[in-house]
């Protein structure tokens, strides 16, 4: 009683807070805001902090950000204030009414009209290429915008099994949660395409138009070991 309660406070809060910045949805037409962690999610490969204390011994968690933290959602010019947490695991952005939840049942509905800022990381959801070439889609962090280049970052994680000792001399390997990080340069309204910290990955990316002026910073830039390296280098050649 006290979740279902809980849930349709959050729901009428949202609503609220949606209707005041001209949103003007209906409870049955709430299209910002999807359901999450209801019906048996135990039985599932989904991981959402309901579910996590039957792993004994996990090490890390699947979220970004541990605890919710003040956001705001963006649907078009409008916006509303909330608390927002990005499960990197289930590429969820979820909600919380408070700051000190442990769990939701509510994240935001995944769109291309819809994004997020949660404390300084601007969350878009896009289509991209993926490492194996394919088009895809999820969550992207915005790292750069300039004229003609743009630079994300998709900050996932992956649920590692854990594993027996073999023999007396190891130790048991606990089930983990990992981090797999990924940059994206976008050209224009080219998809964004993952890159590697290595001059000559990125170079690949780079328009032909703009080769001269990447041929130029060579040298400055040889060795490109941190992001915030890479988006001194892109910032330069969108000049």
């Amino acid at each position: 009683m006290r979740l279902c309660f809980t849930s349709m406070s959050l729901l009428f809060f949202i609503n609220i807070a949606f209707t005041q910045t001209s949103f003007n949805y209906g409870p049955t037409n709430f299209d910002v805001v999807k359901r999450i962690n209801v019906g048996d999610q135990n039985q599932s490969n989904v991981f959402r902090a309901s579910n996590l204390t039957s792993l004994d011994g996990i090490i890390g968690s699947p979220y970004r950000n541990p605890s919710f933290e003040p956001g705001i959602i963006y649907r078009n010019k409008d916006s509303v204030k909330t608390y927002l947490r990005y499960n990197g695991l289930n590429d969820e952005i979820e909600i919380s009414l408070s700051k000190d939840a442990y769990s939701s049942t509510n994240a935001v509905k995944k769109s291309e009209f819809i994004s997020c800022k949660i404390i300084n990381d601007f969350f878009v959801y896009k289509e991209y290429i993926d490492e194996n070439k394919h088009k895809s889609n999820g969550y992207l962090i915005r790292a750069y915008s300039g004229e003609k280049y743009s630079l994300y970052v998709r900050d996932k994680k992956v649920f590692v099994d854990g594993e027996k000792a073999k023999n007396s001399l190891e130790g048991d390997k606990p089930p983990k949660f990992i981090d797999k990080q990924t940059i994206f340069i976008q050209y224009k309204s080219d998809l964004p395409r993952p890159t590697k910290l290595k001059y000559k990955k990125i170079a690949e990316l780079i328009a032909n138009e703009d080769q001269p002026k990447l041929a130029k910073l060579k040298n400055s830039y040889r060795k490109i070991n941190s992001l915030n390296r890479l988006i001194s280098l892109i910032s330069n050649i969108d000049k």
